[in-house]
Formats: structure tokens, sequence, C-alpha cells
């Protein structure tokens, strides 16, 4: 965990500012960050950040070497062992700023501050555990506060039962409408705390149900009594204005309470997410289901260091990124983490010496010195795009990131002229691949020979669940060793393959923590086939070195015994030119 980290005065560290040009900040940038500090008087690591110098995983990783103590990576969150948490949850109450992440080697608790300012507060909170510190982002800590302190089950389950009662007393006819609304809200928030992508509710014949999708895995939260299913479903209906026309047809709105009050009450969700609902009535029945989508607008922070790349996979990435023109593309479904990735890799570009604009919906991320475009939600998104394209070519970009590249032709075309006149442009895409990306850019539109000329890359991308160390079991199956001895390039790897099984210390899921598995496709090396039409097998057996794919970046899991070919086979498609 953390050595002897009690820290002494009397050790000469590096300041801040320098530690931040150990990290890479220019020097001149820091000089900037300090001549604003002595007129603001606001803390260096807050400036840098604000300036969009540094991500705040760099500022705590600064804090950390300053006060030489750990550095708590947020990677680490999801990989918290579930039983050492839960004993750990009664000693937190409300969230103070730090949190405790386990216990340090002398069996006292670390606890996780994201300043030197918190030492003393979080030292005397828990000083009868023996406490050790490490320095966290403010963002990793307020999500190990969400994820295993906050409580919020509890709350869905004590204002559900409330509700109940409440239309049992009154024999269905009640005034609980701002009892309902908080209900939403609750559900809202324990989503968003345990990080989820989508809440599902629908009714079965004699209960309605709510499942939560997490890491692209979901289970049922929650299974309600139909009178209260009944009026939550409803609220979502009448706040969405939307009741006449679900009648007729699907009904897409966002989500949102009509109470300014509620909404108050609840700022710790509605001011940081989003959420876009889809309404469908059965024809028949009447009955409605509501599938709630969650948008976080502080997701994408991570560090580009900590996505878990190669090196020499991030080294090209990062080699595009200083490229002055061309087009570099993130492809995978949704909840693959492009975004985080295209955040990540434009944060290595100096927001200073380049002018960075972004074209979104929505803007999941403000950083301090991009300036960025949120689409209208009202509008079809392609055009959009495509008509705030041209406007912003016109304010003098350098770099240009297109949240998604929607099926509008025009927008493609625009995309594909500025990535050939003095820009460099990143954008995201649906697809399964790395080489199918080249193949929808074309079936849009694009013309090969421009596509061809600034196309720098592809990079195609998952996510895979991590096997929980604690209860993973040997997998012994044939077929499994058979998927393992195939590969060339895993041939005198020693091979060690488990099995999920799951235990108290991963929820029962088999799963503690996720990494990225990926693919990256260069131009140059398919300049010639996308010009002249290739099939995309060929684009994949030309561009995709052997054994770099990404199904041969999962196997590789696989043999390590870090994640499982079940997984594997669910989250990435199988080779077929590629072994």
């Amino acid at each position: 965990m953390t050595g002897e980290n009690n820290v002494e005065t009397a050790v000469v560290r590096d300041s801040i500012s320098d530690i931040l040009i150990k990290l890479g900040i220019k020097e001149k940038h820091v000089k900037s960050a300090v001549s604003r500090q002595q007129v603001t008087h606001e803390p260096l690591p807050v400036i840098a950040r604000d300036m969009g110098l540094v991500s705040g995983e760099k500022i705590a990783e600064a804090i950390a070497l300053h006060l030489g103590v750990e550095y708590f990576r947020p990677g680490r969150v999801e990989t918290l062992d579930l039983v050492e948490m839960a004993e750990l949850k009664e000693l937190v109450r409300d969230f103070a700023g730090y949190v405790p992440v386990g216990h340090n080697r002398k069996g006292g608790v670390l606890v996780a501050i994201p300043s030197q300012e918190f030492e003393n507060q979080a030292r005397n909170a828990f000083a009868d555990h023996s406490p050790m510190v490490c320095v966290a982002s403010e963002m990793t800590i307020q999500r190990v506060y969400r994820l295993f302190f906050a409580r919020t089950a509890e709350a869905f389950d004590a204002l559900a039962i409330q509700i109940a009662k409440a239309l049992a007393v009154r024999h269905g006819d009640d005034d609980s409408g701002g009892a309902v609304q908080r209900l939403l809200c609750n559900l809202l928030r324990h989503a968003c705390y345990i990080g989820a992508s989508d809440i599902y509710l629908w009714r079965t014949g004699r209960a309605g149900a709510i499942k939560i999708k997490v890491d692209g895995t979901g289970s049922i939260f929650r299974t309600l009594p139909l009178e209260v299913y009944g009026r939550l479903v409803n609220t979502l209906v009448l706040n969405s204005g939307k009741s006449d026309a679900l009648r007729n047809e699907p009904q897409e709105s966002k989500v949102d309470v009509p109470s300014e009050s509620i909404k108050k009450e609840y700022d710790d969700v509605f001011g940081r997410y989003t959420f876009r609902m889809e309404l469908v009535q059965d024809p028949v029945t009447g009955y409605v289901n509501a599938v709630i989508r969650l948008n976080d607008s502080q997701s994408s922070e991570a560090d580009f260091s900590g996505l878990g790349f190669d090196r020499g996979t991030a080294t090209i990435l990062r080699r595009w990124s200083e490229s002055p023109t061309g087009l570099v593309l993130v492809t995978g479904p949704t909840g693959s983490g492009k975004t985080t990735t295209l955040y990540s890799l434009m944060r290595e570009i100096d927001p200073i010496d380049r002018a960075i604009f972004s074209i979104e919906k929505p803007v999941e991320y403000r950083h301090g010195s991009w300036i960025q475009h949120d689409l209208p939600r009202a509008v079809d998104e392609g055009s959009a795009a495509r008509i705030m394209l041209k406007a912003l070519l016109r304010e003098a970009p350098d770099v240009i990131l297109i949240g998604e590249l929607r099926d509008d032709p025009e927008l493609v075309k625009t995309a594909l002229a500025a990535a050939n006149t003095g820009h460099l442009v990143f954008a995201s895409l649906h697809t399964n691949s790395a080489p199918r990306a080249v193949m929808r850019l074309t079936e849009i539109g694009a013309q090969r020979e421009v596509l061809a000329a600034v196309l720098k890359g592809a990079l195609a991308q998952r996510l895979v669940g991590l096997l929980c160390p604690n209860c993973k079991e040997p997998d012994t199956r044939p077929e499994t060793m058979q998927e393992l001895e195939m590969p060339h390039y895993l041939r005198g790897v020693e091979k060690t393959p488990f099995l999920a099984k799951g235990c108290e210390h991963c929820g029962f899921t088999g799963v503690r923590g996720r990494r990225m598995i990926y693919e990256l496709m260069e131009g140059d090396r398919v300049r010639h086939l996308i010009e002249s039409g290739g099939h995309v097998s060929e684009i994949e057996r030309v561009g995709i070195p052997p054994g770099q794919s990404l199904w041969a970046s999962g196997l590789r899991l696989v043999a390590a015994g870090v994640a499982s070919i079940d997984e594997l086979i669910r989250r990435a498609d199988r080779d077929v030119t590629n072994s």
C-alpha cells in the first residue's frame, strides 16, 4: 500500500512549480500560472488545471510527489476489495473531501486526500485507526465515496417503502407526487453514483422491474410493487410532456423534474449529469417501458499515460497528436471509452500554443483552454454539426474534435476538407474494427483519394472486465487451450487461463476492474488500398500487424490469467485474417 508517509517538514522537496515542469508542462506556462497566482492567490494546481495545462490526475500526482506520499491512481478504484470497503463504511457518514481507500501495511486505514490542506483533518478523523495518507484526484475521491459510502440504494428503498405504505393506507388514491419525484431522483442518483450507462424500466406480470447497466453488463437493481412502479413510470411520462404523442409512436425526451426545489436537493445529479429517455407504449396492453441513458459531464478526465497503451502504440498516438494536419479516428461501440481516449489524447496537445475547438453532443468535459460547442438537442445532429463545423473553420482553429461523425455525407466531406487544409481533426465512429472505420466513411460518402491522403490512422477499442483475484478458478476447458495454442504470437508464452466465479469481494460478479483492449491501424500502411477501393479484409490484413488485432490484445490478457475467454468473446470478434 504505502510506506511511512507522515510528512516531515524538515525534508526539502521540489516545489509544485518545479514538479509541474518535470511532469511535462512548459516552463513558460508554469510562469504564466505563477503570475496569475500572485494576482488571485489561488493554489497553483487549481490554476494549472483551470488553464487546461494539466489534468486533475497529473495535479494529484504532482501533489503526491511534493508531499512524498503515494499517488492513488483512478484505475485502482475498480479493484478495491468490497469486503474491506464494507468494513470501512462504518467509519464514513458524510462526504468530507477525503475517503478511506483500504488498509495500510500497518493494518490501519489508508486515507486518500486531494491536497495538503486536508491532511490534518483526515488524520484527526481516523485517529483511532492508525491512519496514513495518500493523494488522489478530487474526482477519484468523489468516485470512491459515491461507490462505497453514499448509501444511495438504501435511500431509494426507504422512499419506495414509504410510498407503498402511503398508497396502501389511501387505497391507491394518494397525493405522493413529491415523494415519487424524489424516488425518481434517488434512482438517478444511485445510477450516477455507481457509474451506470443505462437504466431500463419495464412491467412484468405482477411487478415492475428496474435494470441498471454498468460497464456493459446489466443487473436487476430492484423489483417494485405495481402501484409504486406505475407511479414512477407515469411520472417519467408526465415530466416528458409527451403523454399524448406516446400513444401514437415511441418518444425521445430528456429526463427532468418540474420542481426547482427538488432539483436543488439533487444538484449533485442534475448539475453534473444529463439524461436522455426513450419511452415506448405497448399498443395492446398500454404498458409503458422506459430506457434512460446517462451522460456524465466529468467522465473523461483520464490521463493519457494511465489508459494502458503499450509503449509503441502510445508513441504512435502521441505522434499523431503532434501532427499539424490530418484525420485521427477512434472507433468502438457505445461504452467502449472512445470519448475518454479522445480527450486524454487531445490533452497531450499544448492548448496555449495551438487553438483547440470541439463540436459535441453533449460536451462531456469542459476544458479550460478549449473552445467547445454544444450541439442543440432538438435538431438533426448531422446537419447541425456540418453547419457548426463550417462556421468554426472561420475561427482559425488548429485542432478540431468532432464528437461523432454522423451519417451525413456533407459533414464527412467538410471534416475531410478541414483535415486536408491545415487542420488536425479528431473524430469518433461506431464500427467494430479500425479497418471498418475506413469502409464506413466511404459508405457515407467520403472520397477515397481525399480519405487516403488525410488519414493518420484509426484506433479501435473495447473495455473488458478483469477477473477477481480472490475467486477466479483455473480454466481447464480444452476449447480454451485450443484458442490459446493456435496464434503464433502466443507461442512460447506461458498460458494460465482462469474462469470467473464470484465471491463477496467482487459482489459475486467474478470481475474487479476493467482494462482496454485495442488495435491500431496506421494510414500509411493502407493508403494504396483505400485509394484503389480495397476490400475491408485486405485492409485488415495489411493494416493490422500480425498479433496486434483487437482479439489478440484481449487474448494476451486471457493467457496471462487476468481476463476470461468468455469475457473476451462477449466483447470482441475473433480474428479471421490476423492470427
